[in-house]
């Protein structure tokens, strides 16, 4: 998160994963009074857009009273925190496009920065994770983002398109890429083009729905999850430090 919602619980009460089954199912199945009081104390891993995911495609619950009044109140919930998060975003938002310098909370730092995080995100949790890349980890369907609604593709595609959006400019306007012609950075900019090129055709290679596809997928997802450690690398390492930010996250984070 950047801006003031770096502070903020908010976007944590609402996209949180993966979320505690055994616990929603506990409250469908209990006699507690299911009300606004009740979400409110709930946590992070019982509420938000994936509680919903699994309350919506999951066929194997009974449809009841105790289901629709835990549904309607975690949309209550959802729906007031996107108000929250709105109001947080208007009060910060001036401060936010207009700090200036070359600190981790400025501008430009906190995109930088921003960046790395959200790479460092997808190699791990929506792919390296799922696939059991690492140590002590078994493949599994089920640690995928959205696995129930079955568009774990769909999130990360839309990640890539929304990193390439902040690096090259997105409806005409301007991105990293400019920052780096500036300082006649063009070979950084070649690596960018090369990196994203590279992660746009792994991703076309996929079989989706990836839910019943890791295994066939595994090769290119484990390419698809370097592609996201270069880009997270060319940000953190020659990126940042070439324009004169501080940045935060170190590039063996999370490795």
């Amino acid at each position: 998160m950047i801006s003031e919602l770096r502070y903020s619980y908010i976007t944590h009460r609402m996209d949180s994963w993966p979320i505690d089954t055994n616990d929603i199912i506990d409250i469908l199945n209990g006699n507690e009074t299911i009300d606004s009081s009740l979400i409110r104390w709930l946590p992070t891993n019982n509420v938000g857009m994936y509680a919903l995911e699994y309350l919506l495609f999951s066929s194997h619950l009974e449809k009841n009273h105790r289901y629709q009044e835990f549904l309607h109140e975690l949309v209550e919930n959802f729906n007031l925190n996107v108000q929250s998060m709105q109001e947080v975003v208007n009060i910060s938002k001036e401060d936010f496009v207009s700090s200036e310098g070359y600190s981790y909370s400025s501008t430009v730092g906190s995109v930088l920065n921003q960046i790395a995080a959200i790479c460092q995100d997808v190699s791990y949790n929506k792919i390296g994770v799922p696939i059991g890349y690492y140590e002590n980890i078994s493949m599994d369907d089920k640690m995928l983002e959205a696995w129930k609604s079955k568009t774990s593709h769909v999130i990360i595609n839309t990640t890539l398109k929304n990193l390439k959006n902040v690096f090259y400019g997105a409806n005409n306007g301007e991105g990293l890429e400019e920052f780096l012609k500036y300082e006649g950075k063009d070979n950084l900019i070649s690596k960018a083009d090369e990196y994203f090129l590279e992660a746009d055709k792994l991703y076309n290679e996929l079989t989706n729905p990836l839910v019943g596809n890791l295994e066939a997928n595994e090769e290119i997802l484990t390419k698809l999850m370097l592609s996201f450690k270069n880009i997270r690398h060319l940000i953190v390492v020659e990126i940042a430090p070439e324009l004169g930010f501080v940045i935060g996250f170190s590039d063996s984070d999370g490795d």
